[in-house]
């Protein structure tokens, strides 16, 4: 696999049979590589894995293959991108013939040239160096590891959230984008695996820096919640602290799946620190919770709660679209259960 699938160590998602064609989130070319589990990372760890379990250093060997891909492609702030171009002068072609026509994957309509908490792809990228330093002692991945975890440090916001992206270049942006990387982001485990990683690190390294950027993060969790008789989340918020719409299919909206998460995590902040206040948030939330149950016949699947519930009316949003390209087609959220988004 090392050396008929992967390029200079890495991998992406999905290959054809005869390895002609390959795909990450998006269609790949041959000298790309996906970071995110269960690309690059996921490889990485699986060998290390196997090493641990077998004592065989081919998978030792192997899984320090995946790093060097993943050093390659460190950015100079810290974290890491999506995907790793190793022919790097070809990238905003790629972003020109796929990324800007992929309808609703929003995230690549703009080559921002930055690193990205989404989808846990830092976090991933980081743990896996962390899980190879503690393995090898090996001082090169000390070097890259304290490197990311800074990162993580830097981004954090002084109310204790972190951005989708950053570092954030706004002459990416062009009239009329708005741009909600910058937000401070629950949606797809940015704060929460930001947190739970943190506190890995802190165990494993000792510095108590990481423990604090953590609770600081903990804190934000406390700062966002709703207040009473909708005391839940949003996916994510501006910077005044408002709920805050990002894709073209989230809105401006409480979140019911982002605050179960929140509701999980403040039963472990209460663990980790003592700190009352956080199992205080909890009964409100789930309050709120049983209080926006949607009608039986919302749902033909049993589903009970809709993913994004309005501000204020407390009734459910439920997300449309139709049309396959992003000149004919379009999202729309409004209160009709019929014809739902899906995925």
């Amino acid at each position: 696999m090392m050396d008929k699938v992967a390029y200079r160590g890495g991998f992406v998602m999905i290959y054809s049979e005869d390895l002609s064609r390959r795909w990450g989130e998006l269609p790949a070319r041959e000298t790309m590589i996906w970071v995110q589990d269960p690309a690059t990372v996921g490889v990485g760890e699986a060998m290390l894995r196997a090493y641990r379990v077998t004592g065989d250093k081919f998978y030792l060997g192997a899984a320090e293959k995946v790093a060097s891909a993943l050093i390659y492609g460190q950015h100079p702030s810290g974290g890491w991108h999506y995907f790793i171009d190793f022919e790097s002068d070809r990238t905003e072609e790629w972003y020109e013939e796929v990324g800007f026509r992929c309808w609703g994957w929003e995230e690549f309509y703009h080559n921002y040239g930055n690193c990205t908490f989404d989808d846990s792809v830092t976090v991933d990228a980081t743990r896996f160096l962390l899980h190879l330093y503690q393995e090898t002692s090996e001082p090169v991945y000390k070097e890259v590891l304290l490197k990311a975890l800074d990162f993580f440090l830097q981004s954090q916001y002084p109310n204790g959230a972190w951005p989708q992206r950053y570092p954030l270049d706004p002459e990416e942006l062009t009239d009329g984008d708005i741009d909600y990387t910058e937000y401070y982001t629950f949606n797809d485990d940015v704060i929460l695996g930001n947190i739970r990683f943190l506190l890995e690190a802190y165990r494993a390294l000792g510095d108590d820096r990481y423990r604090r950027s953590a609770v600081r993060g903990m804190d934000f969790v406390l700062l966002s919640q709703l207040p009473s008789p909708q005391a839940g989340w949003a996916q994510q918020y501006g910077l005044d602290l408002k709920p805050a719409a990002a894709r073209s299919y989230e809105p401006v909206a409480l979140s019911t799946l982002d605050t179960v998460h929140n509701l999980s995590a403040l039963g472990d902040f209460f663990l980790e620190t003592g700190d009352r206040r956080y199992l205080d948030a909890i009964p409100p939330a789930i309050e709120w919770l049983e209080a926006s149950v949607i009608p039986k016949s919302h749902s033909t699947e049993g589903h009970t709660h809709a993913t994004f519930i309005e501000i204020g009316t407390n009734q459910p949003i439920y997300g449309h679209r139709e049309g396959t390209t992003k000149e004919t087609g379009r999202y729309w959220n409004d209160h009709n259960p019929e014809n739902l988004l899906r995925g």
